[in-house]
């Protein structure tokens, strides 16, 4: 009885078959120096293995983890330490690309143009971030966060600031000027800032991007349509309006940004009276009538509370400008004396926006 025949293997599966068994490819990758004592391996997309060859100098000042890395004796019974063009070979888990940008920034930091302005920024740094973190290279984190920071107004002088010069921008687009960019790609996304902020504790922005945040509508959702060039977006886009990461946000950061907005849509009521019941009109000099300039000031109120929602800080600037309060037919001494009010009460409420958004219990100083 003749033995049954094996089936002979397909020239298509060996092929596969050497395909699977082809081993990555090592390639040297920069920053690489020939005279570094220390090679850092990590892993392409494609499975490549890129090398990159360091200074242990340089790797322990910025990082305290390589620095006890390298401080730690080798075990006595050890003789199959990797080695590399004969120096030391330590592998990363973390994506090659990432590790690549993080010792670019650590060799070179002036071959990275960040700008602070780049509504992409937190998505550009977040890996290095990351990194910075996992490896404590807290000099370079630092940094890092410092970037996100200089993005935010701190103060509301540098608030009215940043928004003059978007109304200014806004302006030469009205009359004809042309601009390169959407005003949206030239200043801050505040959705991806507030995830970025909430998980490397930069508390000090939190305020100024919840408060922009709280005056955009969802609909202007910018990874949903920009990507899509959904024309009603676009069109917005190029009216000025801005544009958010809605998607992004957590569970809890949507619930704080709804609880603020509802918390401002009060004040839009309770500011305007608090301003006009502090005031006794003693200093007025309207000679016609001693209630005209009390019932001017109290339409202004009403003209802010009809606003509703939206910019409180804005809206409290426009409502009760000097060219408003002049139009109106106060009195100079009501003017000034209403003016300064307006100004205290702006510069209250920025100092509020914090608790306003941030905190799970509101006391308003301008409640009834």
């Amino acid at each position: 009885m003749s033995a049954e025949a094996s089936p002979t293997p397909s020239r298509s599966s060996k092929r596969d078959k050497q395909k699977k068994k082809k081993p990555p490819i090592t390639k040297r990758s920069f920053p690489y120096f020939e005279d570094g004592n220390i090679v850092i391996s990590a892993n392409a997309e494609n499975k490549d293995r890129l090398l990159f060859r360091l200074h242990q100098s340089v790797l322990s000042f910025h990082s305290t983890v390589f620095a006890d890395m390298f401080t730690l004796p080798p075990p006595a019974e050890s003789t199959g330490i990797d080695m590399h063009d004969g120096v030391p070979l330590v592998h990363l888990p973390d994506p090659a690309t990432r590790v690549a940008s993080l010792l670019k920034l650590m060799y070179n930091p002036t071959s990275f143009h960040f700008n602070r302005y780049d509504r992409n920024l937190p998505s550009v740094i977040e890996h290095m971030m990351r990194l910075c973190g996992k490896y404590q290279i807290d000099g370079l984190l630092g940094y890092l966060k410092g970037l996100i920071e200089s993005a935010w107004p701190k103060t509301l002088v540098e608030w009215d600031t940043l928004e003059t010069e978007i109304d200014l921008k806004l302006d030469f687009r009205r009359y004809g000027e042309s601009l390169d960019d959407f005003i949206d790609d030239q200043y801050p996304e505040p959705a991806s800032a507030i995830v970025l902020a909430r998980e490397f504790d930069i508390t000090s922005i939190l305020p100024a991007a919840f408060y922009h945040l709280s005056r955009l509508d969802t609909e202007m959702d910018d990874k949903k349509n920009r990507g899509d060039y959904d024309d009603t977006f676009m069109s917005r886009l190029g009216e000025g309006q801005r544009a958010a990461n809605w998607g992004c946000l957590s569970s809890s950061d949507l619930l704080s940004l709804i609880r603020g907005r509802e918390r401002i849509k009060t004040l839009y009521t309770d500011i305007p009276t608090s301003i006009n019941r502090s005031r006794a009109f003693s200093d007025c000099v309207n000679k016609e009538s001693e209630t005209a300039c009390s019932s001017i000031s109290w339409s202004l109120a009403k003209d802010l509370r009809d606003q509703t929602e939206g910019d409180l800080l804005n809206h409290l600037k426009t409502v009760y400008s000097s060219s408003a309060l002049e139009k109106s037919g106060m009195c100079w001494s009501c003017r000034y004396s209403l003016g300064e009010a307006v100004k205290v009460v702006r510069a209250d409420l920025w100092e509020q926006i914090g608790p306003i958004f941030l905190q799970e219990e509101f006391d308003s100083p301008w409640g009834r």
